[in-house]
């Protein structure tokens, strides 16, 4: 059912423009009029959401990947957009009409409950992420983005687990909501520990089980 649903959303945004963005780019910002009333679904590539506080720090939420759409805000509620979305790889994106998607989600319950699934899978994982930026420390807030980062962009090979995509200490700072420098050293110490390693620039975790209970708060 999943796949079904999959191509008939795929099918429906194949109909509108599809755009290229460069890795680094701004697909969409907060009170962006130009697009305002239009929604993406990520073909290629892999997008992150992030927000700046009052005083310019950068958080990021949420790295959304291919068959995802975004703002969710726009699909279920006609509620303005208050977030940046940034392509972290190069990125292909379909652009549609907020209220056309609307009237399709609606048409079919199926539909309707995918996009559903989509947000509360989401809303975990923001739930997750705020318990360990408000209650934890340091090292377990480190070791549970990089176990989220597994769940959601991990391959497995044996017994360990390689992220699709290099994730930069900047952007697990982001994520962390803490400063880059204690990032790295947190992720040093995991190194030390035989719980991750890089082959390249990308993360590999080698035992799922260890990382997990160094997140735990």
């Amino acid at each position: 059912m999943g796949d079904k649903i999959s191509a008939e959303i795929e099918s429906f945004f194949k109909k509108y423009k599809l755009i290229t963005y460069k890795k680094g780019e701004t697909i969409l910002r907060r009170d962006d009029d130009d697009n305002a009333s239009h929604v993406f679904y990520i073909k290629k590539g892999y997008v992150r959401l992030h927000i700046y506080s009052t005083e310019g720090k950068e958080l990021t939420a949420i790295i959304l990947t291919p068959k995802e759409i975004f703002p969710l805000t726009l699909v279920i509620k006609d509620a303005p957009n208050i977030y940046w979305f940034e392509s972290i790889t190069p990125v292909d994106v379909y652009k549609a009409p907020a209220e056309d998607f609307r009237q399709f989600v609606k048409s079919d319950v199926d539909i309707l409950m995918h996009i559903t699934e989509q947000i509360l899978i989401q809303l975990s994982a923001l739930i997750y992420r705020m318990q360990h930026i408000i209650l934890g420390k340091a090292n377990t807030t480190v070791a549970s983005i990089i176990w989220v980062y597994s769940k959601l962009l991990g391959v497995r090979k044996g017994d360990e687990v390689m992220l699709k995509m290099p994730i930069t200490h900047q952007h697990i700072s982001f994520s962390a909501g803490i400063a880059r420098e204690t990032t790295s050293l947190e992720i040093k110490k995991l190194e030390k520990k035989g719980i991750i390693k890089y082959k390249g620039r990308r993360i590999v975790v080698k035992d799922v089980d260890k990382l997990r209970d160094e997140a735990y708060i």
